[in-house]
């Protein structure tokens, strides 16, 4: 009777692995559902906190302006030496011209000139040449030639053609053409030629 009592308990616990065993086999359609749902769940990650980025602050430069510098007018310079003085005055003379007042002009020339600036004797005596007032002019022009100003020999030597003395004429022009002035050589060409004609 135990043996029996036996066998049947260890029938009935076989039993029972089995169904338990398939069980886990076969598992039922609620089992896979909910086995695929917490698959497909996918782990959530902490959200992360943004952390705050400094804005970098950039200082400013300050661009200084130059300083203003009250400009004084410039004073005449001291004029010492009758030289400076002659320059000072042809340039007014100039000035003058420029601007049609010839009167002044012609004043500032002569007191150059007085002053020993040969250009502003020139000057004058294209003046009094412009006058025509030759004889004046040519003391004028007598000076500015023998400090250099070849325009002057030319002008003494068209004043002296002027008046038929052709070889005073004739060295004025190669005074005037020696130093350079071309109106002079061209004039001295001219001058030379009459003189072989007229021997």
């Amino acid at each position: 009777m135990k043996i029996f009592t036996t066998l049947l308990v260890f029938l009935v616990t076989a039993q029972a692995f089995t169904a338990c065993s398939k069980k886990r086999q076969n598992p039922s359609s609620e089992e896979l559902i909910e086995t695929i749902e917490l698959s497909s769940v996918k782990e959530e990650k902490p959200p992360v906190e943004a952390v705050p980025v400094e804005e970098e602050v950039v200082e400013e430069k300050v661009v200084e302006k130059a300083p203003v510098v009250e400009t004084k007018k410039l004073e005449k310079p001291a004029i010492k030496t009758d030289k400076e003085k002659g320059l000072y005055f042809y340039q007014a003379g100039l000035d003058f011209a420029r601007k049609k007042q010839f009167k002044k002009a012609s004043d500032a020339y002569l007191t150059a000139c007085q002053l020993g600036n040969a250009p502003g004797c020139h000057k004058f005596g294209w003046q009094l040449q412009k006058e025509g007032n030759y004889k004046g002019a040519s003391k004028f022009y007598a000076y500015a030639c023998k400090e250099g100003v070849n325009k002057s020999c030319n002008n003494l030597g068209f004043i002296a053609e002027k008046d038929g003395k052709l070889h005073k004429a004739e060295d004025y022009y190669s005074w005037g053409c020696i130093r350079g002035y071309q109106g002079a050589c061209k004039s001295l060409k001219r001058v030379n030629t009459e003189l072989r004609q007229a021997h």
